[in-house]
């Protein structure tokens, strides 16, 4: 007990040796991966929606088009598919809005609308090809859509008929398993396979494994100096992120578990040898 007391001093110097290295490789981690361990990949789902409303045709007839979607859904595009007798016709997307409550809007990029300007992208209606609309990013999480199409170059009895939603699963594939998606964030690491989504979501892996502050951050330092899954740390990030990330990970491993580790034991060990030797009278030589 005597011995574990006179270790204190020098472990509390060790102490902040060890808050200092925590601090230095938590600032640095939230400043490179903060919000890199959100995205996940997600089986993707279809489901069609007949249109039972029809839509305007003709000259100058720009139609609003409002789709229940029958519940809260995260979507990743919509395909509009036709029906008529014309040879070829052509929409373009004046607006597309989404909502959970049907009561407060909000417009949403598309990476791409079927046209730049009116007339410009051709729909075969015989064929029945859909106008594709990609939503960029992780999608939209919404219970309606509203569409605003310009059909004024579209043909004689051109109607669209039902509406395609490509949507993702409510939960990932796995919950460990991170995806990085160029057009969202600035990363080059594993992308998901066709016909999956990768999509951001606001929970970290394993609920605490994360640098978006600096809590989380000394949460996962701590887990990797303990040699308890920072190769899962660094594989998660290199998937979410880069293959560079194990330039964080190799010093934090050398200085956290073969330093700073060794240094407390170091110090505790040298105490109760300090207090063997103070009990252990030296032998007389001569008696």
């Amino acid at each position: 007990m005597r011995s574990l007391l006179d270790a204190i001093p020098p472990m509390a110097n060790v102490a902040m040796l060890c808050f200092f290295i925590f601090l230095v490789f938590g600032i640095v981690g939230v400043q490179l991966f903060s919000g890199m361990m959100h995205h996940r990949c997600h089986n993707g789902e279809q489901s069609s929606l007949p249109l039972a409303t029809p839509l305007c045709v003709g000259d100058g007839c720009v139609s609003e088009l409002l789709v229940n979607l029958g519940s809260a859904t995260r979507l990743h595009g919509l395909d509009l598919h036709w029906l008529g007798n014309g040879a070829r016709a052509a929409v373009s997307i004046v607006n597309v809005s989404f909502s959970v409550d049907n009561s407060s809007w909000s417009q949403h990029h598309l990476l791409h609308a079927g046209a730049a300007s009116a007339c410009a992208a051709p729909v075969g209606a015989a064929a029945g090809q859909p106008l594709s609309l990609q939503l960029a990013g992780s999608g939209v999480v919404a219970h309606w859509a509203k569409l605003q199409l310009d059909l004024s170059c579209s043909g004689a009895g051109l109607l669209p008929t039902s509406l395609a939603l490509n949507a993702s699963a409510a939960e990932p594939i796995d919950d460990t398993g991170l995806c990085c998606d160029p057009e969202q964030t600035s990363c080059s690491g594993a992308s998901c396979d066709a016909g999956q989504y990768c999509v951001w979501g606001t929970g970290n892996p394993n609920g605490v494994n994360g640098f978006d502050n600096i809590l989380w951050a000394f949460i996962t330092i701590f887990q990797c100096i303990s040699l308890e899954g920072w190769v899962d740390n660094m594989y998660m990030l290199q998937e979410g992120m880069a293959p560079w990330v194990v330039i964080y990970f190799i010093p934090l491993i050398l200085l956290g578990a073969f330093f700073v580790i060794n240094l407390f034991l170091a110090v505790i060990f040298d105490s109760f040898y300090r207090a063997q030797e103070t009990r252990t009278p030296n032998p007389d030589p001569y008696p």
